[in-house]
């Protein structure tokens, strides 16, 4: 029962992760003023189910906090409140809250301090009179003042309310409504507690409970199979909806249904004359024998419940309650036939996402079957190889399999890497917390622009892209954007500018960070390096080599140690996490306009398409995707430059021309090679590599040299070919650093 338990916790802790993100997504587009009822609907639903979900885990602070985040929002639906940038503010940092709250449940560590800071924030919204008349406290007087949980069964209850209590307003009509709850096999199969669930609904109203059936002996009990039928009247302003979309996360566990007084308070008040009041016990058991009288007893499923009036002595006239049924049946009738749409559109809503299902599945499940799709693939280039060392005749049979079965491991080795395929939305919906506070802290104005969300990348890689992302964002918003008034006497906006963007590049993925700030001062770089020994104080470097200087271990320009700067280990991080990801990070820098980083990743680090290649010995892969193409070369179209190295005319224009067996140290050639391989490099443009022999295209498995053996410039990983050889995977950006400012004799001929 406690796996089953935790699984189910699991699985709500999942979706806080989605509705967060959503969350979040509303709430931008409200501070932003591009928003309409539906976003303040969406953003609403969003707090109602993460409250729901943790009144039925006894989350109680997570309840209480959300419980007051949703009365916000509700104010907002209903125009009580305006979306100005005070609120806005207020309901992005409640939004932070809430997240916290969610990973304390999840790691069952207690509330943190700013809770109690943004939930006065947001009562100072809900009643802004009392909290002007108060004096302002600090948050740790607030919560001192604040009793202590006696019990968690009535921490739920109690709390809200008194949260809530505002003197200066009318409080809001409340009405009993019935809800009966049959549970199912499933729903002690799920995890689920009838206690903690109706300690959830306490969070909406004062909740009294009934149930029905009989429980057997306890050495009969089976808490499968005895399932008690439960009914709870429930005092609440709440309306229906939000009562569903409350228990929605139990519905498909259990039946409910909803009974409302206040529509039978209607129908009956039209007909009848005000009575006067008598006991709750007292009309409960005369509306049983008169409906018995009547014999017009009342559906428990029906929608319609109709509550009697009754005289000062007790009586009840039976002619009325036969005419207030009558009436309240003929409305339903009515109701019916007026709208028959509307209950068609539902039932296609449902077809809907029943056709939009999503399985959830452990991400080492994946793993496991994109492990085997690889064996596969290397399976699948041994058959070609020894099917190629066959004498075959044409039209073979065999071939022809092989051929096919070529064609359906590429289909099931793409269509793995779709499943393992993420947006990077996950980990960008981060970063705009990460902005506002570093923004409060650093005492700047900065607004952050995300784009290319939905580009999809392995999610090995985006489990590793917070940290590097997070660090750059630090290390523009405190070394490179400056304070307002700085920009505003620069003639720029006060309000500084981020830009994070991702987008496809072929076989790899390029995320790019670029501020608007002052951009690297080369002089102070240049002269904290050599005060701190990691350059010589002779080295002649250029200016690309001195920005790059940010990214060397223990490397700091910060005056003095700061939460936000100042040890030195920001960018050293950036930089060895993108390089553990097989990815590379460059920098472009603009002195008194901005900097931009930029960090290009493998799209996938399980399977490519590259191109074979033979040098000497020795087998490479290319990454297929940056092969432009390959040509014979002659002496008439290379040229020598003053320092040593060689270019190549390609199409009426000149491009570097590197030896891959000069760069990698291989054994010198018996003859000058004659191929030429152009390639991209994504950010330098082409450039072209010598080889002896091109082999052939094929789907290669990526291993990592670096877990298995060690690091090597130029080379991203290895593959395992399909006669057994192990192949180097060749990283063609970092060949291009390598020969850059190297006097690479790449046309040497043998003596």
């Amino acid at each position: 029962m406690m796996d089953d338990f935790d699984d189910f916790q699991a699985v709500f802790f999942q979706e806080c992760e989605e509705l967060l993100g959503d969350l979040q997504d509303h709430l931008e587009s409200i501070a932003d003023g591009d928003f309409d009822a539906e976003t303040l609907n969406a953003a609403f639903r969003a707090v109602h189910s993460i409250k729901g979900g943790a009144g039925a885990f006894g989350f109680d602070h997570l309840v209480n906090f959300a419980h007051i985040f949703e009365t916000v929002m509700d104010k907002l639906r209903s125009d009580e409140l305006d979306a100005n940038p005070t609120v806005t503010k207020v309901l992005l940092r409640s939004n932070d809250v809430i997240a916290d709250l969610v990973a304390d449940a999840q790691n069952g560590a207690p509330p943190r301090d700013n809770v109690e800071r943004v939930r006065l924030e947001l009562e100072a919204l809900i009643n802004p009179a009392a909290a002007d008349a108060a004096p302002v406290a600090d948050a740790g007087q607030a919560a001192a003042s604040t009793p202590a949980p006696a019990a968690p069964e009535t921490q739920a209850s109690q709390t809200a309310p008194e949260v809530l209590a505002e003197p200066e307003e009318e409080a809001e009509p409340t009405r009993d409504v019935t809800i009966r709850i049959a549970p199912g096999p499933e729903f002690i199969h799920s995890g689920h507690d009838m206690v903690k669930l109706i300690r959830a609904f306490k969070s909406m109203g004062d909740v009294r409970v009934e149930t029905e059936g009989e429980l057997p002996p306890l050495s009969d009990h089976d808490a499968v199979t005895t399932q008690l039928v439960w009914t709870l009247t429930l005092n609440t302003a709440e309306t229906i909806s939000e009562i569903e979309e409350f228990y929605d996360f139990y519905a498909h566990t259990a039946d409910f249904t909803i009974t409302d007084s206040s529509v039978a308070e209607e129908a009956v008040s039209a007909e009848a004359e005000p009575a006067a009041p008598v006991q709750e016990e007292t009309v409960a058991e005369q509306a049983q024998d008169v409906q018995e009288q009547a014999q017009e007893p009342l559906e428990a499923s029906s929608a319609t419940v109709v509550e009697l009036n009754v005289s000062s002595e007790g009586q009840v006239a039976l002619d009325e309650v036969k005419a207030a049924v009558a009436q309240a049946d003929a409305a339903e009738k009515a109701e019916k036939a007026a709208a028959p749409k509307a209950t068609e559109a539902p039932k296609k809503a449902a077809a809907s996402n029943k056709a939009a299902k999503t399985l959830r599945v452990e991400l080492n499940r994946v793993d496991r079957l994109v492990n085997m799709v690889g064996e596969i693939v290397i399976t699948q280039a041994v058959l070609n190889q020894k099917i190629s060392e066959v004498d075959l005749p044409p039209n073979n049979q065999v071939a022809q399999a092989i051929e096919q079965l070529s064609h359906q491991t590429r289909e099931l080795q793409e269509s793995v890497m779709a499943i393992r395929a993420q947006p990077v939305k996950s980990v960008f919906s981060r970063m705009p917390r990460v902005v506002r506070d570093l923004a409060d802290q650093l005492g700047k104005e900065v607004t952050l622009e995300l784009a290319g969300e939905h580009t999809e990348v392995d999610t090995t890689v985006i489990e590793e892209l917070a940290e590097p992302l997070t660090h750059m964002l630090r290390n523009s918003m405190d070394h490179g954007l400056e304070m307002p008034d700085a920009r505003e006497a620069a003639g720029k906006p006060r309000c500084g500018t981020v830009w994070l963007t991702a987008e496809h590049r072929g076989e790899r993925v390029t995320i790019t960070l670029e501020d608007d700030g002052a951009g690297i001062n080369r002089d102070r770089v240049l002269a904290k390096a050599i005060e701190k020994g990691i350059v010589p104080e002779e080295a002649q470097l250029t200016p690309e080599e001195i920005d790059m200087l940010i990214f060397a271990p223990g490397f700091s320009t910060a005056a003095a140690v700061s939460n936000v700067s100042g040890r030195g280990v920001g960018m050293d991080v950036v930089k060895k996490k993108v390089q553990a990801l097989g990815g590379r990070v460059s920098l472009q820098n603009n002195p008194g306009k901005g900097a931009k980083f930029v960090i290009t990743l493998p799209l996938t680090l399980a399977v490519l398409d590259g191109m074979t290649i033979g040098i000497g010995d020795e087998r490479f892969v290319l990454p297929l995707g940056s092969v432009v193409e390959a040509l014979k070369i002659s002496d008439d179209v290379m040229e020598t430059l003053p320092s040593g190295s060689h270019i190549l005319r390609y199409r009426d224009n000149y491009i570097p021309l590197l030896s891959v067996r000069d760069l990698l140290g291989l054994d010198p050639a018996l003859e000058r090679e004659s191929l030429a391989v152009v390639v991209e490099t994504e950010t330098d443009g082409k450039i072209s590599l010598l080889v002896d022999e091109l082999i052939g295209q094929r789907q290669v498995v990526l291993k990592s040299l670096e877990a298995n053996f060690k690091r090597i410039e130029g080379i991203s990983g290895a593959t395992i070919l399909g006669d057994g050889r192990v192949a180097l995977i060749l990283d063609v950006p970092a060949l291009h650093a390598l020969g850059t400012g190297h006097n690479v004799s790449a046309l040497r001929k043998a003596s």
